[in-house]
């Protein structure tokens, strides 16, 4: 029916259109009838006013490609197929209204004293701005402009709007909207603020609500270069209004800055993640402030979903995942969320308090946490992965978390997470998609070292194409791919592959260190991936080969995909950390070589986050078992194990003695000393660069 009525509508219009043509006279490139009242609307499309004849329909074809259709009765704009490059409406700014200056925007609504518009997507719309549209030093240039008015944008399946701002304008937004609010309903929304601004470049700007109920929202601050006072926020509320996601996605990604420049993801009032909604803030390099998250007067609010909040990764400046402004603020956390991180180089989550659900089922990041008690964020630390646990009942013992002490060496091995694709008879590759072609040999080249089939190449091309999957899956595709895996990179090597596949460029020393203390942070490489793949960098490289980036991938783990064996990049010295440290329990307690299914079976399952399976179970394991009791160690002995085993070092003197001292005296259970040593900072600290999962105490 819907199709039907797709037909019937576009019928109509070109039916109405002809009539115009035959017997009316021309108006500003519209045709309308000469002896009807014409009514102007505040509303440009393209540099194309939008003018009705008695609340008719208005259609136009555009010379880049694509229709655009207003409904006046219904307020509704639809956008089919549409792509406009240009400098759009220009309007000189008014004097009593929030914007003073020159304004240029593809898509202008304005004035109209809060009338809300609706825009439907129809198939893929693309809006550039060019640039300024006058040589004021004070230019904004705009992807769309709501002035006064909100805007609700509605897509059919499959459909996106990507607006962005102008390049080189003192301020650049894809989407700003003064006094009104932004609703989301359906469809992919792409904003994107232009580069090398000369104030501030945002993907958003708005001074109400925002409210994403289905659909997505990627909102991409542009990068400014200079040592100058520049802002690149991927969503910004002037009056801190709130951020709803009820159902959908939201990305926000700032963009790198200079010196003395900010850079947020959001920056925002309240924020309320539901149901199965996804909000991920992510902050650039900046030299001042580079947030997460940022909220100067409210709270955040996790009742289901994910919600992650990662700093820039620069040294210089504060650098903090989620910060709040006031010490009375919140983090709450419900127990149907499904993730929740923070991460941050300076802090994880800045002042105020972490609460978790009521006692039961609920999330923490510190052992022996309750349900029901508050965290200071003060003492949460760099990076937050907050792990849903079960808290024991009051009036039930906690539950048995060793393993099995005769494990099967032989676990199910992990699903293959290459989405490889299907091969085709055909080896010839379309030429009309040269740019995707390329992109996809590139990937080949880059990441798996090797010339492709023609096969491989159609197949990947044709998932592109057809919209199956977009650039950033694909090349997420080949990174974890067993063909790339298996080459077990260490953390170094891998971001230099990163760099070159995604970025096109050699790694920056300032960058490289960033990522690396976030991967040695305990940082899964997925996430590294997700950071890269929303880079205004890694759009850029799309952009050169036409390939849609999409919005990275769907669901990122907070533990994920390690190295497991020796880097096989030649001449590497770094060796797999968490080989290490099972090779390490093997020769310190028990004094011998494991057999290679050994180190597997402990390795795979550090490797795959195996539930239940943790590091202070894998230790508790061994320094429990039959095989290091027949030792029959003394109290000194035993804390020497602890030493090497876990330490991998010699005792301290001061420590040596306090421990034993402790086990002499009765003060501690062998228990209690083993579970002070792996909740120790030095252990920690080792999990962390393992990318394994510490676990709680155990009991």
């Amino acid at each position: 029916m819907r199709t039907r009525k797709r037909i019937l509508s576009r019928f109509l219009t070109f039916a109405l259109g002809a009539l115009l043509v035959l017997t009316g006279a021309n108006l500003r490139g519209t045709t309308v009838y000469a002896d009807q009242v014409i009514t102007n609307w505040d509303l440009w499309v393209g540099g194309e006013q939008v003018i009705t004849i008695d609340g008719h329909l208005w259609s136009r074809v555009f010379p880049g490609g694509g229709t655009a259709q207003f409904d006046p009765g219904r307020l509704l704009l639809t956008l089919d197929g549409l792509h406009y490059e240009g400098v759009g409406h220009t309007d000189a700014g008014n004097p009593n209204e929030y914007y003073h200056s020159p304004v240029s925007a593809g898509i202008f609504w304005g004035n109209r004293n809060d009338v809300p518009l609706e825009i439907h997507l129809v198939g893929e719309n693309v809006i550039t701005q060019t640039g300024p549209g006058t040589t004021d030093p004070t230019e904004i240039t705009l992807g769309l402009f709501a002035a006064d008015n909100s805007l609700t944008i509605s897509g059919e399946e499959g459909s996106s709007l990507t607006v962005k701002g102008g390049d080189g304008a003192y301020d650049s937004y894809g989407i700003w909207i003064t006094r009104g609010s932004l609703y989301v309903r359906s469809g992919t929304v792409n904003a994107r603020g232009g580069n090398n601004a000369a104030y501030s470049t945002n993907g958003v700007s708005i001074f109400n609500r925002l409210e994403v109920v289905s659909g997505t929202l990627n909102a991409t601050g542009g990068s400014i270069a200079g040592n100058n006072q520049s802002r690149s926020y991927g969503i910004y509320s002037w009056d801190f209004e709130d951020v709803t996601a009820e159902g959908g996605t939201i990305v926000a990604t700032g963009g790198t800055v200079g010196t003395n420049g900010r850079s947020y993801g959001i920056y925002a009032g309240n924020v309320t993640v539901e149901e199965d909604a996804s909000v991920t803030a992510i902050a650039g390099n900046a030299g001042q402030h580079s947030y997460g998250y940022l909220t100067p007067n409210g709270n955040v609010t996790v009742n289901g979903g994910s919600f992650t909040a990662l700093a820039g990764t620069a040294e210089t400046g504060d650098s903090c995942g989620l910060a709040f402004g006031d010490d009375d603020a919140v983090f709450q956390i419900s127990a149907s969320a499904d993730s929740v991180v923070a991460s941050g180089y300076d802090a994880a989550v800045g002042i105020g308090l972490v609460k978790n659900a009521i006692a039961g089922t609920g999330w923490s990041d510190a052992a022996g946490t309750l349900g029901r008690e508050a965290i200071p964020a003060s003492a949460a630390g760099t990076h937050l992965n907050f792990k849903k646990i079960q808290f024991p009942a009051a009036a039930e013992p906690s539950p048995d978390p060793d393993p099995d002490p005769d494990p099967d060496p032989d676990p199910d091995p992990a699903p293959d997470p290459d989405p490889a694709p299907d091969p085709t008879p055909d080896p010839t590759p379309d030429p009309d998609h040269e740019g995707v072609s390329n992109f996809v040999t590139r990937l080949y080249h880059v990441f798996l070292d090797r010339t492709p089939e023609a096969w491989e190449v159609e197949a990947w091309t044709e998932q592109i194409v057809g919209g199956t999957i977009t650039a950033g899956q694909a090349a997420a595709g080949f990174i974890f791919s067993p063909e790339f895996i298996n080459r077990n990179m260490c953390n170094a090597h891998f971001l230099d592959y990163l760099y070159l596949g995604l970025f096109n460029r050699a790694a920056d020393a300032t960058g490289k260190d960033g990522w690396t203390f976030y991967l040695d942070e305990g940082w899964s490489r997925e996430m590294v991936v997700q950071g890269f793949l929303m880079s205004p960098e890694f759009f850029d490289l799309c952009e050169a080969y036409e390939v849609n980036p999409g919005t990275g991938l769907a669901n990122v783990p907070v533990l994920g995909t390690i190295q497991t064996a020796h880097c096989t990049i030649a001449g590497c010295p770094n060796e797999a950390p968490v080989v290490t440290l099972v090779t390490s329990l093997y020769n310190t307690v028990f004094g011998r070589v494991p057999a290679q299914d050994e180190v597997d079976f402990w390795v795979n399952h550090m490797a795959n986050h195996t539930p239940g399976v943790t590091a202070r179970v894998m230790v508790n394991t061994f320094l429990n078992g039959e095989e290091y009791s027949n030792l029959n160690r003394n109290n000194g002995e035993y804390v020497t194990d602890l030493y090497h085993a876990i330490f991998n070092r010699e005792p301290d003197a001061d420590g040596y003695n306090g421990w034993k001292n402790d086990l002499d005296t009765g003060a501690k259970t062998r228990e209690q000393v083993l579970n002070g040593f792996t909740g120790s900072p030095e252990f920690i600290n080792q999990c962390h660069h393992a990318g394994i999962e510490i676990g709680g105490e155990i009991q």
